[in-house]
């Protein structure tokens, strides 16, 4: 079973609790980290914004987790029908999909390199990215992959501001693991 790794505390401890089940009945279990650019434990700089952008311009940042060839069979108490197995399933046909596809498509050096509007709203082609980000429809490694094929290089609002969303999402995960470790 392999999942993405949540950020809150309350994720964290439910997911804890799952991978201990799946374990117990002997099922392999793999967390990744897809919320940011990198995983926490990738990048030292995390305490400066400025310091932890410069960190991740230098850095190679994997690719996007690939899809696995084929799945095993489910367990033969499992009904392949069931309701929970339906909406777990990834529809192609999503709008949210459709429409962040639509957008990396037409990702260009001239709608990257326009500033933001006055007052930090995020320029249009984020803003249309941001459901399906938020969603978990799209990954940010696969968005800073289409924005490096069609720009050659890591620049771009998009890019910035999936370096903000990097930092605030390893932000609270750190502090949500420290004080994960401070109650035990």
């Amino acid at each position: 079973v392999m999942w993405n790794r949540g950020v809150g505390e309350g994720e964290r401890k439910e997911e804890e609790r799952v991978r201990r089940g799946l374990e117990e009945e002997g099922i392999r279990v793999e967390m990744f980290w897809g919320n940011s650019l990198v995983a926490e434990e990738d990048v030292a700089e995390k305490k400066s914004l400025r310091l932890f952008a410069k960190e991740l311009v230098k850095s190679k940042i994997a690719g996007p987790k690939a899809a696995p060839d084929r799945l095993p069979a489910l367990p033969s108490s499992v009904n392949p029908n069931s309701a929970i197995l339906a909406s777990a399933s990834p529809d192609a046909s999503s709008p949210t999909l459709a429409a962040a596809n639509a957008v990396l498509a037409r990702l260009s050096p001239g709608t990257e390199r326009r500033a933001a509007p006055a007052g930090g709203v995020a320029a249009a082609p984020f803003r249309a990215l941001k459901a399906a980000l938020d969603a978990g429809v799209v990954s940010p490694r696969m968005v800073l992959e289409r924005i490096q094929q069609k720009l050659g290089e890591k620049a771009g609002h998009t890019w910035e501001t999936l370096v903000w969303r990097s930092y605030v999402c390893l932000r609270v995960n750190s502090k949500v693991g420290a004080g994960a470790a401070a109650a035990v």
